[in-house]
């Protein structure tokens, strides 16, 4: 809950993914890990302080589910790690 950018890019690997499909009309994809830096400036800098990502945490393996909520909207992370550093998130949001 830090909210730091260069925290979050540290951890990605250079060919990481991230999916919104929930954003209309086909959702979006990001597709690499400048793509996704950009992706995580605008979610941190969104919410602001108000962004809880770790309202619920459950891991296994390789995987893991991230229940966030912030002062307007709520939702769920879905990140696959590979080699320590996080190479997919699948992105799940509501008003």
């Amino acid at each position: 809950n830090k909210h730091s950018l260069e925290d979050v890019v540290a951890l990605l690997t250079s060919d990481c993914v991230i999916d919104v499909p929930t954003v209309p009309p086909a959702g979006i994809k990001y597709e690499s890990a400048a793509e996704a830096s950009g992706f995580w400036a605008d979610a941190l800098s969104a919410d602001d302080e108000s962004l809880n990502v770790d309202e619920r945490i459950a891991t296994t393996d390789d995987r893991a589910v991230i229940r966030w909520r912030s002062s307007r909207r709520h939702g769920l992370y879905i990140v696959q790690v590979r080699e320590g550093r996080i190479s997919n998130v699948i992105v799940y949001g509501w008003e």
